[in-house]
């Protein structure tokens, strides 16, 4: 659809009954309020599911895209109702809305980051519609820029993390902004991550798990430390129950000590015992002879003395 230049694409719902060529003029009508002089080309695609439809130039078609805001509804003949999407064919110009951006960030520097992409020919403010009591902005930017190449979902401009949208935007990475596949499959993430130079990005999700994460280490760490203490409980109680070589060694000395001062004093306790046993020996022996040098007869003595 890139060869297509100031055309619009209408997807009507391929299960919706068959519509007529006439029948689809008619709501052309009646929905854009088109004049023969507005348009070029009306062709059909498929089974009259797919509608291009050809404007005379690109200023017109933005002011029919305008009130339109991406969808309109059309009512069959027998009651039933069919949303009906509308987007620009090929890059073109497209009405792109930018949401999440402060009013404090002026238009300029809007158009500085986007103009990357293509030539930005206005921006303007979105309104809260006119079913609601304020119409005031809603702080959504409607950027009209012709596009050279598509933008992604999600940017930062002046530190704030925007949102991107436009008819016929394909779906971009939210981490690298490139198209093909989502963040959770992303090859720059995988090849960042094996690296272990992953930048966190501020998300709740990734709060989430990483909380997960810290709550997990830090009940690991302390069952790590329970054990260890428990351990260590263990091996006091065992040294406390097995003493060691050192100090057998030293009650061993302690005891025979004891023995020693034992024999000693049993020792100083039994000689005065034995000293006086000897001296009342030596007293009745001496009283022996004496009592026997007294029965000698007189002779005997006069005998000895001469």
């Amino acid at each position: 659809m890139s060869d297509r230049q100031n055309t619009i694409i209408c997807f009507f719902d391929p299960k919706s009954p068959r519509i007529t060529a006439y029948q689809i003029h008619e709501w052309l009508h009646n929905k854009m309020h088109l004049q023969e002089s507005d348009i070029r080309l009306i062709q059909f695609g498929g089974p009259h599911h797919t509608v291009y439809i050809n404007f005379i130039n690109n200023e017109l078609m933005i002011v029919v895209l305008q009130p339109i805001q991406e969808t309109l509804e059309y009512h069959h003949e027998n009651g039933e109702l069919s949303i009906v999407n509308v987007e620009i064919a090929g890059m073109g110009i497209r009405r792109v809305r930018v949401a999440n951006v402060p009013m404090e960030v002026p238009d300029g520097k809007l158009r500085d980051v986007l103009s990357y992409y293509g030539e930005v020919k206005r921006i303007t403010g979105e309104l809260w519609s006119q079913v609601y009591r304020y119409s005031a902005s809603n702080g959504i930017r409607l950027v009209d820029i012709g596009l050279n190449k598509h933008i992604p979902s999600h940017m930062t401009i002046v530190d704030n993390r925007v949102l991107i949208s436009y008819a016929g935007q394909p779906s971009t990475c939210y981490g690298c902004g490139e198209t093909g596949h989502q963040i959770n499959d992303c090859p720059h993430r995988r090849k960042a991550e094996s690296k272990r130079t992953v930048t966190d990005v501020n998300t709740w999700a990734h709060v989430v798990k990483r909380g997960a994460e810290r709550v997990e280490n830090k009940e690991k760490d302390e069952r790590e430390t329970a054990t260890l203490s428990n351990q260590n409980e263990r091996e006091e109680e065992g040294e406390e129950r097995r003493p060691s070589d050192r100090d057998k060694d030293r009650r061993t000395h302690e005891e025979l000590m004891a023995l020693g001062d034992l024999e000693s004093s049993t020792t100083a306790a039994i000689n005065p015992y034995v000293e006086d046993a000897h001296s009342s020996e030596v007293g009745c022996g001496m009283d022996t002879k004496r009592r026997k040098e007294d029965a000698a007869e007189p002779g005997e003595r006069d005998m000895e003395q001469n």
